[in-house]
């Protein structure tokens, strides 16, 4: 088995199997079905190795708390759209104004995407808590986690929406 795949590897680098896209090749097959028995001899070993432990699991305590557990589960993700959501808003403003004539607007966008993106995550999050959310009188730590993976989220679409936009040749513009 090892070897009809070493053997596959090796002629595929060397130019020998077949080209690309013709998925009805014989050594495609072969490979496929070397693969998928490599793949069930893994299952079959771990399904073994699994059943000598001696642990059996108590779902009987995570079970009790089964309604906290939806209910963090469904506000994680209606944290996560939220971000989203301005995290796109804040992307596509900020890639605007990195590619405006304005130069203030230029610098600012330029800026912000250079302090996110050259901090971490962490650090972030620390000082918007700790720092800045005191400063505003803003106590509510849903509104701050959204608002720094807004921002974090916002740096990186903004240069993604930025590249893109700069990938556009000039007579193709709108």
């Amino acid at each position: 088995l090892l070897l009809s795949v070493r053997r596959f590897f090796f002629a595929t680098a060397e130019g020998a199997a077949p080209a690309s896209g013709s998925a009805s090749s014989p050594s495609t097959g072969i490979w496929l079905i070397h693969f998928g028995l490599l793949l069930g001899l893994l299952a079959l070993g771990f399904t073994a190795a699994f059943q000598q432990l001696e642990y059996h699991w108590n779902w009987a305590a995570p079970w009790r708390y089964r309604t906290l557990f939806w209910q963090g589960w469904l506000t994680t993700v209606a944290l996560a759209l939220a971000s989203l959501v301005s995290s796109t808003l804040i992307g596509v403003a900020a890639a605007l104004a990195s590619r405006s004539r304005f130069l203030p607007a230029r610098a600012l966008a330029r800026l912000y995407v250079e302090l996110i993106r050259g901090t971490p995550l962490l650090v972030q999050i620390l000082i918007l808590f700790y720092v800045i959310a005191p400063a505003f009188q803003v106590e509510n730590r849903y509104v701050v986690g959204v608002l720094t993976l807004s921002a974090f989220a916002g740096a990186y679409i903004t240069e993604i929406i930025r590249g893109g936009s700069m990938a556009v040749k000039a007579g193709e513009r709108v």
